[in-house]
């Protein structure tokens, strides 16, 4: 069986430069297309998240919740970043429950722990039970609790990582769509790279730059990257741009859009 993880930027479903601000035309644009591909295709098996954009972010750097916390502030301030981050999954999953798109939102942060930043154990018997029942987990970048550091904070893609390597190695095959409001990995030219590879990927570091807007999780480097590990387990991701109807529908079918990801070079 086939599962598509599609991950909904956070620089595309909310204003960046405008803080606790989504984009409520984007979204219900976005949740349209999601629901007609899922309706259309009774073998169609999704994983849906998504990024913090204007609201976990700007919680995350006033806080430094990634390195975790030591004081009562900083303690007080995971607990905020966490509600924010779970403030705009609700926003998401409501359009999905008001277009009748049945998902069912997974906080990260109660199935995961990490010691000195990296997963340290997790639960996922949540996230079977959802896909064997035709309903699609909802995830999103959050605080997760560390034993070392008090708190860190796993972007989306790096759960993305986390859940495709974890569903691969139950006998799922694996794609990845990553929709934000860029054409894709731009080179340095401004060009949109079509195909990137590990083989290939050193020499095309220098064209990742990161967003002008307060990105704590890293950018375009981190998520090209999280990607690269999946393609050498052979998974291949996409990353398209949602602002343009039609083009997840593109990715789903597998053919040819924004930049893909892959293990080896396609002939």
């Amino acid at each position: 069986m086939e599962i598509v993880c599609i991950k909904l930027g956070g620089s595309l479903i909310t204003d960046k430069n405008k803080p606790y601000t989504a984009r409520p035309q984007i979204i219900t644009q976005l949740v349209t297309e999601l629901k007609k591909a899922f309706q259309d295709n009774p073998n169609l098996n999704l994983v849906l998240g998504n990024g913090a954009g204007s609201f976990a972010h700007q919680s995350a750097q006033k806080y430094d919740t990634y390195n975790g916390f030591s004081t009562k502030e900083g303690a007080l301030g995971a607990c905020v970043v966490h509600n924010d981050a779970a403030k705009l999954n609700s926003i998401l999953v409501e359009e999905c429950i008001k277009q009748e798109l049945p998902v069912y939102s997974l906080q990260p942060s109660a199935m995961m722990l990490a010691n000195n930043r990296s997963l340290s154990d997790s639960y996922w018997s949540s996230l079977n039970v959802l896909l064997k029942k035709r309903i699609i987990p909802f995830v999103y970048g959050d605080v997760i609790l560390d034993t070392s550091t008090g708190s860190t904070i796993f972007s989306t893609d790096t759960l993305f990582r986390i859940i495709g390597t974890y569903l691969k190695e139950q006998g799922y095959t694996i794609r990845m769509i990553h929709v934000g409001d860029y054409s894709g990995v731009l080179d340095k030219d401004g060009q949109v790279i079509s195909q990137i590879t590990p083989d290939t990927y050193d020499s095309m570091k220098d064209a990742l730059t990161s967003s002008e807007s307060t990105d704590v999780t890293g950018g375009m480097k981190l998520k090209v990257e999280e990607m690269i590990k999946l393609a050498k387990k052979g998974v291949t991701s996409y990353i398209i741009d949602g602002t343009l109807p039609g083009n997840i529908s593109i990715a789903l079918s597998s053919r040819s859009v924004g930049t893909q990801i892959l293990s080896t070079n396609a002939s």
